[in-house]
């Protein structure tokens, strides 16, 4: 198949896994049209403000911008975004502009109240930004993947690029800060599906919990774990290759 995100460089082991990645690399300022580089090219649609923001980035001189009202980026539904009872690994790059409540860089429900496969982002404790990870398998409770799990304890700081993920092994979920582990939590089953559309930059397609800042490369991995325990902090771009 066709790769359209090939570049010279690295090359990723797991590159067949790779369900989604949104890596911005030479779009214009203000744009807001998005590509993902994977192989299965899913439809990127822009939803309120949501735009390419020269000022800030990690990587290409370039990320996604939300302004936390709204603006986020939408996928249509795959239950290969559910991820059912596989490995899997979602991760990113963000740069939140404030600590205030719930920021999400990923999720999949319709809103709020309904449940979703798993939720990656961050939420304000105590004035600090901390990793935000909780979802729910089938026929658990709605946020069965929780407890202990649900809130980190290492600062995400505002006005700086961090490095999230969360990380599924079999019966262990883990997630990770700069490469750091720092929550843990295990629970077998297979996770919920929902017939909702898959959400970057907010937890739900209404538009609930969106991130309030830059973001950006976004890579979900279905297959394979990735991260098992920490592991130094990635210094390039996400390989468009395998």
């Amino acid at each position: 198949m066709f790769n359209r995100g090939f570049i010279a460089g690295p090359r990723d082991p797991y590159w067949a896994n790779v369900e989604l990645l949104l890596q911005p690399r030479t779009e214009a300022d203000g744009s807001t049209s998005f590509t993902d580089l994977s192989d299965f090219n899913r439809t990127l649609v822009a939803k309120g403000n949501v735009q390419i923001d020269t000022a800030q980035s990690k990587f290409y001189g370039r990320s996604v911008l939300g302004d936390g009202s709204g603006d986020f980026i939408q996928t249509p539904d795959d239950n290969r975004l559910d991820f059912g009872s596989d490995n899997f690994c979602i991760e990113g790059w963000i740069r939140p502009d404030v600590a205030s409540g719930e920021q999400h860089l990923f999720g999949k429900r319709s809103g709020f109240g309904e449940s979703s496969p798993i939720l990656l982002g961050i939420k304000n404790v105590s004035g600090n930004n901390r990793l935000y990870i909780i979802g729910s398998t089938i026929g658990g409770s709605s946020w069965n993947i929780n407890g202990g799990f649900g809130t980190g304890s290492i600062n995400i700081p505002t006005g700086a690029w961090t490095h999230i993920a969360v990380a599924r092994e079999g019966s262990s979920f883990r997630g990770f800060v700069n490469g750091t582990l720092d929550v843990t939590y295990s629970r077998s089953g297979s996770l919920a599906a929902q017939s909702d559309d898959a959400t970057i930059g907010a937890s739900a397609v209404s538009g609930e919990n969106a991130f309030d800042g830059h973001f950006g490369p976004v890579r979900i991995t279905r297959g394979v774990a990735r991260y098992t325990a920490s592991f130094p902090i990635p210094t390039d771009p996400f390989p468009t290759r395998g």
